[in-house]
């Protein structure tokens, strides 16, 4: 992570502190009076987060960043976790708001990774450290951040989806992928995975759609126009396990004679685990929205403080199955 006039801003406190302490003014071994039992800097980070209530992995992440908010405060870390409207427009008048706090480093987690720009470049201006937490940045946001944080190598995570399914599943055939909705990085990324995956097998998309990530009723029409269009269909790529659950219901609402495959990045809640278990879902990749929200915590505060920390913290998402499943705790 590059050092900018961010991070020195992002120092000033520490050098300050360090100038107490040698004054006398603060005692090392009582710490810092309104910083952490060990001395540190104080600072204040925010996350932003698109939407609550659109899909259960996000408002699971928010919940424990949220309930991390008073372990942090101890560790001289102030944590504001911030829910948008669901829109573009409206997260962006969210992180204005959050600037006026005078935060140290602002996290967004977006809905639309294309429309971050304008806010990075404001976080830039005041002087606070703009990181894109759980969702990648697009290529012209790469350079006005300082990390990414609490997600996957998007690609590689899908590629190792569609090879699992290409070595365990099915390698001939028709398929169809599904999105989510259209304008995030992730949906291009995660597309972009599966069709490196199944490259070199004799499997041929028939289908690639967006659909939504939570609305079962939508997913469950678009899935169910695909299986109607193509009935012979034997699997399904999705870009996350609430459209894998809308899907499993439009195949077993379809009644066809054969078996349609599931599989998906993005594994973790609950109804997708109890699915996977009997084989609603035959693969995921496990991405736990309680993980990722402690990276967050565990990062962002390192992030304000000027602490090195790479540009990309990649959490690595295990392919799981229904046979090796095991006792997994879900969280969403």
């Amino acid at each position: 992570m590059k050092m900018s006039r961010k991070k020195i801003a992002a120092l000033l406190p520490v050098a300050l502190l360090v100038a107490a302490c040698g004054s006398g003014q603060k005692d090392d071994a009582a710490g810092s009076a309104d910083g952490s039992a060990d001395g540190s800097a104080p600072v204040t980070v925010a996350v932003s987060i698109y939407g609550q209530g659109m899909a259960p992995w996000t408002d699971s992440y928010g919940k424990r960043l949220e309930e991390l908010a008073p372990e942090l405060k101890k560790q001289g870390t102030e944590l504001i976790v911030s829910w948008a409207d669901g829109t573009a427009q409206g997260q962006a008048a969210q992180v204005n708001s959050l600037l006026a706090q005078s935060p140290d480093a602002v996290a967004i987690y977006p809905l639309n990774s294309q429309a971050t720009i304008p806010s990075f470049l404001r976080i830039q201006q005041a002087g606070a450290s703009p990181v894109q937490a759980v969702i990648p940045p697009v290529d012209e946001a790469t350079d006005l951040i300082d990390a990414y944080i609490g997600g996957a190598d998007e690609v590689a995570t899908a590629r190792a989806v569609a090879q699992a399914f290409v070595k365990n599943i099915a390698s001939e055939g028709k398929i169809a992928i599904l999105r989510g909705p259209a304008g995030g990085s992730d949906n291009i990324l995660r597309a972009q995975g599966f069709m490196e995956g199944i490259a070199g097998s004799n499997l041929e998309v028939v289908e690639d759609i967006n659909t939504d990530w939570g609305d079962q009723q939508k997913i469950h029409t678009d899935v169910s126009a695909v299986l109607q269009r193509h009935p012979d269909i034997v699997g399904l790529l999705t870009q996350y396990d609430g459209i894998s659950i809308g899907a499993r219901k439009a195949v077993d609402d379809a009644n066809l004679d054969h078996e349609v495959h599931i599989a998906n990045v993005v594994g973790g809640s609950c109804a997708g685990l109890e699915l996977l278990k009997t084989g609603g879902i035959s693969l995921v990749a496990w991405h736990d929205a309680w993980t990722a929200a402690e990276e967050t915590a565990r990062l962002l505060p390192a992030i304000a403080r000027g602490e090195d920390v790479p540009a990309n913290s990649f959490m690595e998402d295990p392919i799981v199955t229904t046979d090796d499943v095991g006792d997994r705790p879900c969280h969403s």
